[in-house]
């Protein structure tokens, strides 16, 4: 039969080691070996294929061979068999899981299950080829082949054993199968055991154990002895000869009183040092939300150089002698005993002594001959001013002939006392802004105040528009649209609906463009528009809420600025600063709130009525009053000349305005339209009565076609039958 008498422990170690130092790693010592592959991947954890040792040798005799692999559980590995030759089955299947103490994981505890099996010594052993291990529960199954065909043949069977501490989970079921290759068509030999894991520890001591005093003064845990300590840190102090360790001991509900701390030799088999530490007089901490009680001691006076095994094992008798480890059925008493792999005390070497007895290097003096030295010095020296000289003073006249002369004037910082120090230098004056809007409605009207405060308050401009100006409009309305724009340093066009709108219909001669409610201002716009785009510094902006496209096509080839979006940026265009460093603006501003709540109720406004400047705004009818002043121009001129030129009727006519019918038609037109949109011009038709009239037209390059009635109605005032006219020239 192929086998050698040696138990052979195949470790598939889903998980070998955590990613902690050596020295913090948590132990066991279970009939285990260690695989040779390392430690798993945090992805193999993580779910992907778990990695094992493939040889499963044993060390120790090179006769044996065996293999191990994860395959698939529907993979068919070996062609049947005839019927008679299937190989055993397996023998004396056992499933044994411990829960194992773990400080650095995220659970207290991990479940530590250990699976072995032995072929029975029988003749038809030998027909074996290899062990298929399928194991199924939790929702998942695995499976695993262990080759040992290339075995030699010995009568004794050896032991088969399977570890995992990742696969098994706590209190759930598992159905383990052996299945012996090859298999023929009618019999597979087959080995299934079902096995039941024990609780989490953990949640044994929060559902079992009210209180935990009372309980363990008369029972025992009967999981106490399926509970192995571990590890937390070991540290090697080989100055000190000294091996400090500290353990996780075992949850309260456990009832273990005193714990055995061991320190065996390299073998594992003689003791070294033991000592006994009680439960009560361990440390404790909360890691997680968890109490976890440790255990530590040192372990003095060792020798270096030497191989040792801390070990770590619970006292299985009480104070009173009661079992506090009893294993199945009670026919036992005993503890399981958590070791860590051989460490040693290495020796400091002592540092190489440096030696301090190296022979001086002594340089025999040679010739002195330090002079030369000093006579080169001196001569670069004298050479290199007077090479700077020359350089200095060509390039003074140089700049002296150019007249590029650099001169300093140096100020003292104490200036006399008859100087005028509270006047500056150099005076900056505030930065003077003009705004240019449409009166669209209310709303509009709104937001565009609370920007101009905005500049006025935060930038500190001199802002002007025509709600500021009211007095200076009021007292003459054509000084202003030009003063207005002479003396600002920007003007500032606001681009909306109404402007757009206003200015199409200009350019189309169309009828103008009105509110149903006109102000007193609203034709201040058309009025400023084409000498504001005369000026040097144009900014064109507009608020959020008015689509780019009713952007003026005078103002288009310009840096178009969104309000508020780009606050920051305005800012520094107008006040020529950098917008990086412009911080006027940060932080909380009670205008700039106001700017904010203004545009919103304006852009809520257009939301909700997306035709609100069709039923705000019409187009003036001019056509019937244009032809009315026509025609009684031509009736006031047929009856002027019917009179002789130089005859005193004629001086009376002309001294009368009521006699003349198209005064009270021009004045009728007048009352309707808006009195903002003449010039003060317009004044003078009222006051006819009180100028003396004159016959010779005053207006020079008023056009020819004209001229005839300005001759015949000289009481007018020339400009206002041209501005009528042009006004009621749209049909």
């Amino acid at each position: 039969m192929k086998w050698i008498a040696l138990v052979v422990s195949v470790a598939v170690c889903l998980v070998a080691a955590e990613d902690l130092p050596a020295s913090e790693r948590t132990p066991t010592r279970l009939p285990v070996r260690v695989t040779k592959e390392g430690v798993v991947t945090p992805a193999a954890l993580a779910g992907d294929l778990p990695r094992f040792q493939s040889d499963c040798s044993d060390p120790h005799n090179k006769d044996i061979v065996c293999s191990v692999h994860l395959v698939e559980c529907e993979a068919r590995l070996f062609e049947d068999v005839p019927s008679g030759q299937e190989p055993p089955e397996a023998h004396d299947v056992r499933v044994e899981a411990f829960a194992k103490a773990k400080a650095r994981r995220e659970g207290v505890h991990v479940l530590h299950v250990d699976i072995s099996w032995q072929l029975p010594p029988k003749n038809n052993s030998a027909l074996l080829r290899a062990f298929k291990l399928q194991v199924s529960g939790g929702g998942e199954t695995s499976c695993f082949v262990f080759n040992v065909s290339d075995s030699s043949e010995e009568i004794a069977s050896p032991r088969f054993h399977f570890t995992s501490e990742t696969m098994f989970g706590f209190a759930k079921n598992y159905s383990i199968a052996i299945i012996s290759l090859p298999s023929s068509a009618s019999k597979t030999p087959k080995t299934t055991k079902m096995a039941r894991m024990p609780e989490d520890p953990e949640v044994l001591s929060s559902q079992t154990v009210n209180n935990t005093a009372e309980y363990c003064k008369t029972q025992a845990n009967p999981h106490a002895s399926k509970w192995t300590a571990g590890f937390r840190k070991i540290f090697l102090l080989a100055v000190a000869r000294t091996i400090q360790i500290e353990f996780v001991a075992a949850p309260a509900h456990y009832c273990f009183e005193e714990y055995e701390v061991r320190l065996l030799d390299g073998s594992g088999l003689e003791l070294l040092h033991s000592t006994i530490l009680r439960a009560d007089e361990m440390r404790t901490e909360v890691i997680n939300g968890k109490t976890i009680t440790f255990g530590e001691h040192n372990f003095t006076g060792l020798s270096l150089n030497t191989d040792y095994i801390p070990s770590v094992i619970p006292v299985e008798t009480s104070s009173d002698g009661r079992c506090l480890c009893p294993t199945i059925h009670n026919t036992a008493c005993s503890c399981v005993a958590a070791d860590w792999k051989t460490v040693r005390l290495s020796k400091v070497e002592k540092p190489p002594q440096v030696v301090s007895s190296i022979p001086k290097d002594v340089k025999e003096p040679e010739g002195s001959n330090w002079y030369v030295f000093a006579v080169l010095s001196v001569l670069v020296l004298l050479g290199g001013i007077c090479v700077l000289t020359f350089l200095v003073v060509g390039c003074y006249r140089k700049y002296e002939k150019s007249g590029k002369m650099v001169r300093i004037r140096f100020i003292s910082d104490q200036p006399p006392p008859h100087s005028q120090t509270s006047t500056p230098l150099i005076y900056n004056a505030k930065n003077s802004a003009l705004i240019i809007y449409s009166h669209d409605c209310a709303l509009h009207e709104a937001a565009v105040c609370a920007f101009a405060d905005l500049l006025r308050n935060a930038l500190g401009l001199d802002v002007h528009l025509d709600a500021y100006d009211e007095e200076d409009i009021e007292r003459n309305r054509s000084d202003y649209i030009n003063a207005s724009i002479v003396r600002a340093d920007k003007v500032i066009v606001i681009n909306s609906v109404g402007a757009y709108q206003r200015v199409l219909a200009r350019q189309l001669r169309q009828p103008a463009i009105e509110r149903l409610s006109p102000g007193q201002n609203d034709a201040l716009f058309l009025q400023q528009i084409d000498l504001a785009l005369q000026h040097v510094r144009v900014i064109s902006v507009r608020f959020s809420y008015t689509p780019s496209k009713y952007t003026l096509f005078a103002l288009s080839p310009l840096l178009q600025y969104t309000i508020p979006d780009n606050l920051s940026l305005l800012a520094a265009s107008i006040c020529d600063g950098d917008r990086q460093n412009e911080t006027r603006l940060a932080g909380y501003h009670a205008d700039l709130s106001r700017l904010h709540a203004a545009a919103t109720r304006m852009a809520h406004y257009v939301e909700s009525e997306p035709k609100w400047f069709e039923k705000t705004h019409h187009r003036t009818i001019e056509g019937p009053v244009r032809s009315y002043i026509h025609k009684n121009l031509e009736e006031t001129t047929s009856e002027l000349e019917e009179v002789p030129e130089n005859s005193n009727e004629t001086q009376e006519l002309l001294l009368d305005p009521h006699a003349i019918p198209v005064v009270g038609a021009v004045g009728q037109k007048m009352d309707s339209l808006d009195s903002s949109r003449f010039d003060s011009a317009y004044m003078s038709g009222e006051l006819s009565q009180q100028i003396e009239a004159q016959l010779e037209v005053r207006d020079k390059p008023r056009l020819e076609a004209r001229r005839k009635h300005e001759e015949v109605s000289g009481t007018f005032d020339s400009a206002i039958v041209e501005d009528i006219d042009s006004r009621l020239y749209v049909q």
